[in-house]
């Protein structure tokens, strides 16, 4: 609707101005406008055409006029439509006489009058005021006391702890992870050597481990499949060159009693191991170490060595690389001092040889004053002693130390450990490859010999046999890392602990086993109840 519509007319009533005593036309008033009278219409359109496109205001021409310094030349009238439309205008809102500032200027209309109670503005230390956002900074550190300020140290500082906390984690996952890697090793080693795999057999798991030699087995069995464990009469003592130990096995390939030396004393390297009568010590000889030691098997403690460790020599509480050692049933031990070229007889807890058979330095086949390497000397039924020199000779004496025969053992190049069998024949191995066995007449005759050339039954280097009550053989074949059970009837292996060709310190592996006993009351020592040292 336009202003052409009611020209020369009435505007309509929605287009008339409030009325009221506060809505007195200025400049207008008369006496009675002064007081209060409402104008009539006549007098609002004569003033609204007397003004034309000024429009009306209530401030009247002075005060329009005072305020046109003021306005901006590109500012819009106020309540005005857009251009091109009439110059209705609805009357202002009635206005409070303007302020003043300090100076006597005008407030600014985008300037706000001060307020009562807002407090004086605030300056620094250094005089400059303090910004609106540096006091709403200062209100947020009073209610996080924590703030997102921080000198260059403290930032350094926390950057040193999350450094360390960062190194720290990753130590700790380094550690469970190495941890998780040793328990799967683990169980894949105690699962490829527990009989759970191909060539071993199982017994049930154990509830606890044996203390004694002469316990029973119990837990994992670790023996080739097809091992026959009724061919032994008693748990077996196995001296364990390369692994560093002792170990007694029981038939079933259960490991019930071991002995290591500990990280406080020197490297433990066994050849031979021998139980005395009773089964409470163990005498070892360590040829590497030119030592021999009595070991107590309850408290797992040497009570006596002869020798000094690793240094060789011929004088008193001196050897040269040992041989076999055993102790006799009147408490002393027998040992072949190889180098020494000799056989000595020592007198525990005394470090003196009672006697020797064959002189340091006189290294030739002239027994029993001059002896040729003798690898062991072990006692005989009748009171003697069989020596078995490495150029290839047995000797036995007799009671009294003089020698009754002298022979080579036949088809043997380097015979070891010649011993006595339950009816007065001779053991004995070839330390050779392929290895041999045979067992012959203290005449010299052959009786039985086991010697393969190939195949899983060819020995390699064999350092002892002893017979069993059955009359089979119990062999340690040192370099196939093993010790088994020869059948003599039908020269088959019967019973093996170890694997062939795999020599380890793992739990059912052997490494370089040298000596074999068996445990009390089965022991070499045991079928010799009355053997003592010749006098």
């Amino acid at each position: 609707m336009s202003d052409d519509d009611f020209e020369g007319g009435e505007p309509p009533e929605d287009d008339l101005p409030p009325t009221g005593p506060h809505h007195v036309l200025p400049g207008e008033e008369s006496e009675e406008g002064r007081a209060g009278n409402i104008p009539s219409f006549e007098d609002y359109r004569r003033a609204r055409e007397e003004r034309g496109a000024g429009g009306w205001s209530p401030f009247g021409p002075g005060a329009q006029a005072g305020r046109e310094g003021d306005a901006q030349d590109d500012e819009e009238p106020p309540f005005f439509e857009e251009a091109g439309e009439s110059e209705k205008t609805l009357p202002a809102p009635a206005r409070e006489p303007e302020e003043l500032d300090e100076g006597g200027d005008t407030l600014d209309g985008d300037e706000l009058a001060p307020v009562e109670d807002w407090e004086p503005r605030r300056v620094d230390e250094n005089g400059d005021p303090i910004t609106f956002e540096e006091q709403l900074a200062e209100v947020a550190g009073d209610v996080l006391p924590s703030g997102h300020e921080h000198s260059a140290e403290e930032i350094q500082a926390r950057r040193l702890a999350a450094h360390r906390r960062h190194r720290r984690n990753g130590r700790i996952r380094l550690l469970i992870l190495l941890a998780l890697v040793a328990l799967i090793v683990l169980i894949v080693v105690d699962a490829l050597g527990s009989g759970g795999g191909k060539g071993k057999a199982r017994t049930p798991p154990a509830k606890h481990l044996a203390r004694l030699p002469t316990s029973a087995g119990h837990g994992l069995g670790y023996l080739k499949k097809g091992s026959d464990p009724s061919v032994l009469p008693a748990n077996v003592l196995i001296a364990d060159w390369g692994a560093r130990r002792l170990l007694v096995v029981s038939p079933h390939g259960q490991v019930v009693w071991s002995y290591r030396a500990g990280t406080d004393q020197a490297q433990f390297n066994p050849d031979y191991a021998f139980f005395n009568a009773s089964g409470q010590s163990i005498v070892v000889s360590q040829e590497s170490h030119s030592q021999v030691g009595r070991l107590d098997v309850a408290k797992r403690l040497f009570n006596y060595h002869y020798g000094h460790y690793d240094s060789p020599g011929s004088a008193v509480n001196y050897l040269h690389d040992p041989g076999a050692a055993i102790e006799l049933t009147d408490g002393r031990i027998l040992v072949a001092d190889i180098r020494n070229c000799r056989v000595a007889i020592l007198d525990p807890p005394y470090h003196s040889r009672v006697h020797d058979y064959g002189h340091a330095g006189r290294c030739t086949h002239d027994p029993p004053h001059d002896l040729d390497n003798p690898v062991s000397a072990f006692p005989l039924r009748g009171g003697g002693i069989a020596i078995t020199e490495f150029g290839g000779y047995v000797d036995l004496l007799d009671s009294a130390g003089k020698l009754t025969v002298s022979l080579r053992i036949p088809g043997f190049t380097r015979p070891q450990a010649v011993n006595e069998a339950s009816n007065g024949d001779l053991v004995a191995v070839d330390h050779t490859h392929p290895g041999a066995v045979e067992i012959f007449t203290q005449a010299g005759k052959l009786v039985w010999r086991y010697k393969i050339k190939r195949g899983d039954g060819e020995l390699f280097d064999p350092s002892m046999a002893l017979e069993l009550p059955n009359g089979d053989v119990l062999v340690s074949d040192d370099y196939d890392s093993r010790v088994i059970v020869i059948d003599r009837a039908t020269k088959k292996i019967v019973w093996q602990y170890g694997h062939l060709h795999h020599a380890s310190a793992a739990n059912g592996y052997l490494y370089l086993p040298v000596g074999v006993d068996l445990v009390h009351p089965y022991s070499l020592m045991d079928a010799f109840p009355s053997a003592t040292a010749p006098r």
